[in-house]
Protein backbone atom coordinates (compact mmCIF):
# COMPACT_ATOMS: atom_id res chain seq x y z
CA UNK A 1 0.00 0.00 0.00
CA UNK A 2 1.67 3.34 -1.03
CA UNK A 3 -0.27 6.34 0.13
CA UNK A 4 0.63 9.40 -1.14
CA UNK A 5 0.23 12.91 0.79
CA UNK A 6 -2.19 11.47 3.75
CA UNK A 7 -2.14 15.22 5.12
CA UNK A 8 -5.05 14.48 7.75
CA UNK A 9 -4.39 11.64 10.09
CA UNK A 10 -5.61 10.55 13.23
CA UNK A 11 -3.99 8.68 16.22
CA UNK A 12 -6.51 5.61 14.86
CA UNK A 13 -4.89 5.99 11.42
CA UNK A 14 -1.88 5.39 12.78
CA UNK A 15 -2.37 2.27 13.88
CA UNK A 16 -4.05 0.74 11.19
CA UNK A 17 -1.20 1.96 8.64
CA UNK A 18 1.90 1.24 11.00
CA UNK A 19 2.82 -2.09 9.36
CA UNK A 20 5.71 -2.83 6.70
CA UNK A 21 3.38 -3.37 3.64
CA UNK A 22 2.54 0.32 4.13
CA UNK A 23 4.41 3.55 3.29
CA UNK A 24 3.25 7.08 3.63
CA UNK A 25 4.44 9.51 0.69
CA UNK A 26 5.35 13.30 1.28
CA UNK A 27 5.48 15.93 -1.12
CA UNK A 28 5.86 19.00 0.78
CA UNK A 29 6.19 21.91 -2.04
CA UNK A 30 2.40 20.38 -3.62
CA UNK A 31 1.13 20.50 -0.15
CA UNK A 32 2.37 23.97 0.22
CA UNK A 33 -0.07 24.85 -2.55
CA UNK A 34 -2.67 22.75 -0.89
CA UNK A 35 -2.22 25.48 1.90
CA UNK A 36 -1.65 22.37 4.26
CA UNK A 37 1.35 19.88 5.39
CA UNK A 38 1.67 16.27 6.53
CA UNK A 39 2.59 15.90 9.98
CA UNK A 40 5.91 13.95 8.79
CA UNK A 41 7.11 14.80 12.60
CA UNK A 42 4.60 12.36 13.92
CA UNK A 43 5.14 10.17 11.16
CA UNK A 44 8.47 9.63 12.25
CA UNK A 45 7.52 9.69 15.83
CA UNK A 46 5.05 6.70 15.17
CA UNK A 47 7.58 4.68 13.51
CA UNK A 48 5.75 4.71 9.61
CA UNK A 49 7.39 3.78 6.86
CA UNK A 50 7.41 7.26 4.54
CA UNK A 51 9.44 8.36 1.34
CA UNK A 52 9.67 12.05 -0.21
CA UNK A 53 8.54 12.41 -3.48
CA UNK A 54 7.72 15.75 -6.10
CA UNK A 55 3.88 16.36 -7.48
CA UNK A 56 6.41 17.49 -10.88
CA UNK A 57 4.09 19.56 -13.11
CA UNK A 58 0.68 18.29 -11.39
CA UNK A 59 1.25 21.07 -8.50
CA UNK A 60 4.68 22.79 -8.56
CA UNK A 61 5.89 23.06 -12.19
CA UNK A 62 8.97 21.19 -11.16
CA UNK A 63 10.52 17.92 -11.40
CA UNK A 64 13.21 18.72 -8.98
CA UNK A 65 13.50 16.28 -5.94
CA UNK A 66 16.00 18.16 -4.47
CA UNK A 67 14.66 21.12 -3.45
CA UNK A 68 11.92 18.90 -1.65
CA UNK A 69 14.46 17.25 0.11
CA UNK A 70 16.02 20.41 1.36
CA UNK A 71 12.76 21.70 2.85
CA UNK A 72 12.25 18.08 4.04
CA UNK A 73 15.48 18.62 5.87
CA UNK A 74 14.31 21.76 7.60
CA UNK A 75 10.73 20.96 8.43
CA UNK A 76 11.12 20.62 11.99
CA UNK A 77 12.96 23.89 12.62
CA UNK A 78 10.53 25.68 10.56
CA UNK A 79 7.74 24.34 12.30
CA UNK A 80 9.29 24.92 15.86
CA UNK A 81 10.19 28.65 14.42
CA UNK A 82 6.68 29.48 14.46
CA UNK A 83 5.89 28.09 17.66
CA UNK A 84 8.61 29.67 19.85
CA UNK A 85 7.84 33.23 17.62
CA UNK A 86 4.14 33.30 19.00
CA UNK A 87 5.47 31.85 22.81
CA UNK A 88 7.72 34.99 22.31
CA UNK A 89 5.20 36.98 21.17
CA UNK A 90 2.66 35.67 23.64
CA UNK A 91 5.26 36.19 27.59
CA UNK A 92 8.16 38.83 25.79
CA UNK A 93 10.64 36.54 28.05
CA UNK A 94 13.26 36.40 25.37
CA UNK A 95 15.60 34.02 27.31
CA UNK A 96 13.01 31.26 27.57
CA UNK A 97 12.53 31.31 23.91
CA UNK A 98 16.21 31.08 23.70
CA UNK A 99 16.37 28.42 26.07
CA UNK A 100 13.21 26.36 24.50
CA UNK A 101 15.40 26.46 21.14
CA UNK A 102 17.91 25.28 22.41
CA UNK A 103 15.79 22.48 24.10
CA UNK A 104 14.41 21.79 20.36
CA UNK A 105 17.80 21.54 18.57
CA UNK A 106 18.00 17.70 18.30
CA UNK A 107 18.67 17.13 14.46
CA UNK A 108 15.52 15.76 12.83
CA UNK A 109 16.79 13.42 10.11
CA UNK A 110 20.36 12.75 9.12
CA UNK A 111 20.94 13.46 5.53
CA UNK A 112 21.47 10.08 4.71
CA UNK A 113 17.77 9.04 6.36
CA UNK A 114 16.61 11.53 3.49
CA UNK A 115 18.28 10.43 0.73
CA UNK A 116 17.11 7.02 1.55
CA UNK A 117 13.56 8.22 1.41
CA UNK A 118 14.36 9.20 -2.36
CA UNK A 119 16.49 6.28 -3.04
CA UNK A 120 17.31 3.07 -1.01
CA UNK A 121 13.53 2.82 0.86
CA UNK A 122 11.35 3.25 -1.86
CA UNK A 123 13.72 0.87 -4.15
CA UNK A 124 13.34 -1.82 -1.37
CA UNK A 125 9.65 -1.28 -1.21
CA UNK A 126 8.58 -3.25 -4.35
CA UNK A 127 8.00 -7.25 -3.45
CA UNK A 128 8.85 -8.39 -7.28
CA UNK A 129 11.89 -7.10 -7.95
CA UNK A 130 15.30 -5.41 -6.12
CA UNK A 131 16.69 -1.81 -6.99
CA UNK A 132 17.77 1.40 -4.66
CA UNK A 133 21.01 -0.87 -3.97
CA UNK A 134 23.86 -1.65 -5.41
CA UNK A 135 24.46 -5.89 -5.55
CA UNK A 136 24.05 -8.81 -7.56
CA UNK A 137 20.94 -9.63 -9.19
CA UNK A 138 19.45 -5.93 -7.91
CA UNK A 139 18.29 -3.67 -11.02
CA UNK A 140 20.90 -1.12 -11.70
CA UNK A 141 19.97 2.36 -11.59
CA UNK A 142 22.40 4.68 -11.15
CA UNK A 143 23.21 8.40 -11.34
CA UNK A 144 27.07 9.09 -12.09
CA UNK A 145 27.94 12.57 -10.24
CA UNK A 146 30.56 15.28 -11.47
CA UNK A 147 31.46 15.94 -7.69
CA UNK A 148 34.20 18.56 -9.84
CA UNK A 149 31.37 20.93 -10.92
CA UNK A 150 30.83 23.86 -9.00
CA UNK A 151 27.81 23.14 -7.53
CA UNK A 152 29.28 20.67 -5.69
CA UNK A 153 32.25 23.26 -4.09
CA UNK A 154 32.61 23.18 -0.65
CA UNK A 155 30.54 20.55 0.25
CA UNK A 156 32.35 18.30 2.50
CA UNK A 157 30.62 15.38 1.92
CA UNK A 158 28.81 13.98 -1.36
CA UNK A 159 25.96 13.41 0.89
CA UNK A 160 25.36 16.93 1.71
CA UNK A 161 25.74 18.25 -1.54
CA UNK A 162 22.68 16.33 -3.02
CA UNK A 163 20.56 17.19 0.03
CA UNK A 164 21.21 20.82 0.58
CA UNK A 165 22.76 21.96 -3.05
CA UNK A 166 21.48 22.37 -6.40
CA UNK A 167 23.24 20.04 -8.26
CA UNK A 168 21.54 18.94 -11.27
CA UNK A 169 23.13 20.21 -13.47
CA UNK A 170 26.19 18.05 -12.17
CA UNK A 171 24.73 15.16 -13.53
CA UNK A 172 27.58 12.89 -15.71
CA UNK A 173 24.90 10.68 -16.68
CA UNK A 174 22.11 8.64 -15.69
CA UNK A 175 22.21 4.03 -16.57
CA UNK A 176 18.37 2.81 -15.74
CA UNK A 177 17.55 -0.94 -15.77
CA UNK A 178 21.79 -1.55 -16.93
CA UNK A 179 21.18 0.55 -19.73
CA UNK A 180 23.18 4.04 -20.06
CA UNK A 181 20.61 6.84 -21.00
CA UNK A 182 22.34 10.02 -22.30
CA UNK A 183 25.46 11.26 -23.26
CA UNK A 184 28.58 10.99 -20.52
CA UNK A 185 29.37 14.70 -19.54
CA UNK A 186 26.09 15.63 -21.62
CA UNK A 187 23.12 13.97 -19.78
CA UNK A 188 20.85 16.72 -20.03
CA UNK A 189 21.56 18.25 -23.70
CA UNK A 190 21.61 14.30 -24.99
CA UNK A 191 18.13 13.74 -23.87
CA UNK A 192 16.64 17.32 -24.96
CA UNK A 193 18.08 16.48 -28.26
CA UNK A 194 17.16 12.94 -28.98
CA UNK A 195 14.39 12.04 -31.36
CA UNK A 196 12.78 9.76 -28.24
CA UNK A 197 12.31 13.27 -26.47
CA UNK A 198 10.93 15.44 -29.19
CA UNK A 199 8.35 12.84 -30.09
CA UNK A 200 7.04 12.41 -26.71
CA UNK A 201 7.28 16.52 -26.35
CA UNK A 202 4.95 16.68 -29.47
CA UNK A 203 2.59 14.14 -28.07
CA UNK A 204 2.42 15.89 -25.08
CA UNK A 205 1.44 19.50 -25.93
CA UNK A 206 -1.09 17.98 -28.60
CA UNK A 207 -2.57 15.76 -25.90
CA UNK A 208 -2.61 19.50 -23.55
CA UNK A 209 -4.38 21.33 -26.46
CA UNK A 210 -7.10 18.41 -26.81
CA UNK A 211 -7.10 18.95 -22.71
CA UNK A 212 -7.98 22.49 -22.91
CA UNK A 213 -10.09 22.65 -25.31
CA UNK A 214 -12.40 20.27 -22.94
CA UNK A 215 -12.45 22.67 -20.39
Amino acid sequence: NLLVHMIYLTENDYKIINNENTALVFCPFSQMIFEYLADIISWKKNKLNWFIATDCVASNDSMNLQKELKFVSGFQKIKKSFELQNEFKNNDKSFLVESRWNQSSELFLEKKDILDKVFRLPGGFHTQFKTGIIEEDAIANLIVWDLDHPSFWKFESPINGLVMGDTISAIHNVVLNGKIIGEDGNFQNSLLNSDGYKTALKEANERLKILKKKL
